[in-house]
């Protein structure tokens, strides 16, 4: 039997850009922000208002009760070259979750002086 993270593709994953989170975030729309990176680097830095599941976790029952199914969910990770956003984003979209991937993650994002938390930051 072939696992949930064995199956995942990603080509036909939605994006979205630093500037369209910005927006989402300003227009206050409902979504959940999910960074799939390891604890560790989730407490280091992140993106303010952002939920932390590891993305090899997502599959968990435990976690897939954490997201709500009706609201969008955008995966970040830390940067352009860090996979664990889209393996998650795969993931989800299997598990049937609408998600949107922001590629530039939480380093894109502090770039463009826009805030970040975390251990790092303070």
């Amino acid at each position: 039997m072939t696992s949930v993270i064995e199956s995942v593709t990603i080509e036909t994953m939605k994006h979205i850009t630093r500037e369209g989170l910005k927006q989402m975030i300003d227009e206050g729309k409902e979504f959940v922000l999910l960074n799939t990176e390891l604890a560790d680097e989730f407490k280091e830095r992140r993106i303010p208002g952002s939920q932390n599941i590891y993305w090899r976790e997502l599959a968990h029952k435990e976690n897939e009760k954490k997201l709500a199914k009706d609201k969008s969910i955008v995966v970040y990770c830390g940067s352009f070259t860090c996979g664990a956003s889209a393996k998650g984003g795969a993931i989800l979209e299997v598990m049937g979750y609408k998600v949107l991937e922001f590629d530039g993650g939480v380093k894109d994002w502090q770039a463009a002086g826009y805030p970040v938390e975390g251990k790092a930051n303070g």
